[in-house]
């Protein structure tokens, strides 16, 4: 004797009753949701006679539906002269390693063992609004193109941005005598 729970009727109708679940948004497999990052509009303003490190954009904006696994930010044209670094006082966890060769900085998280783990779009905005950028070939000239990008838990890549660094020389005074 066959009952509804074990024939194939059950099967088709508890199928179509996720399809249509998942069609109408109410349940959810993962979010596929690609996360963003918004840049100020302003950039920086780098002193071409400075090689102390500035913060590249304090003010940009990481949005996600999910957990970020990591984020990579890249100097379009990179000299052996510039460096990227994570500044300190962000979240804790918070890990970086500086490619000097391609010009990228990668940024994860890992907890208190060391194994690899994920973190708020938050705690990532906090983290790549105190990346740096340094140059110990002063004086120079022109601008620097910076991308960002972050990879959520899924692997969800965001769309690069990017900020313009442009060099200048700060308002000097001229002595008078």
């Amino acid at each position: 004797m066959s009952t509804r729970k074990n024939s194939p009727w059950f099967s088709r109708k508890t199928c179509l009753c996720l399809l249509i679940g998942l069609a109408a948004g109410a349940l959810s497999l993962n979010s596929t949701a690609v996360p963003t990052i918004t840049t100020s509009p302003s950039g920086l303003n780098y002193d071409s006679l400075s090689t102390s490190p500035e913060v590249i954009d304090s003010g940009l904006t990481v949005s996600a539906s999910n957990s970020i696994a990591s984020a990579t930010v890249s100097l379009l044209t990179p000299t052996t002269n510039e460096t990227l670094s994570l500044g300190s006082g962000g979240p804790t966890g918070f890990q970086s390693q500086y490619d000097g060769i391609n010009g990228v900085l990668t940024i994860d998280v890992v907890d208190g063992n060391g194994i690899a783990t994920t973190a708020s779009a938050s705690d990532f905005q906090q983290a790549l609004g105190l990346v740096t950028y340094a140059n110990t070939d002063a004086p120079f000239s022109g601008t620097q193109t910076v991308t960002w990008e972050v990879t959520d838990q899924f692997d969800t890549f965001s769309s690069q941005v990017s900020t313009t660094i442009n060099f200048g020389t700060a308002n000097l005074v001229a002595p008078s005598f």
